[in-house]
């Protein structure tokens, strides 16, 4: 076994010249997401975003224990209701489901299912906004709902979080 062993020290020693080699060239970084998104700064409700060929607004954010008639909390829940602007910056019509996916994450990085029929309630644009494409250089003004642990959600430590290429990542308040 120690034969093996010092023959591979060796054979890998001999791999190399003696003199270290040096370079100027800069190596790409290599950059972890998880670590990135939890180090950058999140873009602020009223800011305006441009990726994957939209232009995204997050206009605001609240939380309520009800919507409309038909949609409420148990006790301990809550609705969090976020508005945003939505304009297809491409030359074709862009289907509600080629939108980027809006998704709710905590601080733990959990990420929450949106309450969809919740969402339609609240639309400004209506159903027209919710569901139909989108022309170019045309916005969407659509709402997003999550029913989520009210002792947990905590504003200020959770994201709204873009899927799009770079990922576009919003502060909550």
């Amino acid at each position: 076994m120690y034969t093996l062993a010092l023959s591979a020290a060796l054979t890998l020693a001999s791999c190399g010249g003696s003199e270290p080699s040096t370079t100027n060239e800069t190596l790409p970084a290599v950059k972890d997401s998880a670590a990135n998104q939890a180090d950058e700064v999140p873009i602020a409700i009223g800011k305006t975003a441009t990726a994957s060929g939209v232009e995204f607004t997050l206009v605001s954010v609240s939380h309520r224990d009800r919507i409309g008639a038909s949609h409420r909390t148990a006790p301990g829940e809550t609705f969090v209701v976020v508005r945003y602007d939505v304009k297809n910056l491409t030359n074709e019509p862009m289907a509600r489901v080629e939108r980027p996916e809006v998704t709710l994450r905590d601080r733990e990085g959990r990420s929450y299912s949106d309450e969809g029929a919740a969402g339609l309630t609240l639309t400004e644009g209506g159903l027209d906004d919710a569901i139909n494409d989108t022309n170019p250089n045309m916005t969407a003004h659509v709402t997003s709902v999550w029913k989520v642990d009210k002792a947990s959600f905590d504003p200020a430590s959770w994201t709204l979080l873009l899927g799009t290429d770079p990922q576009l990542r919003f502060a909550l308040e």
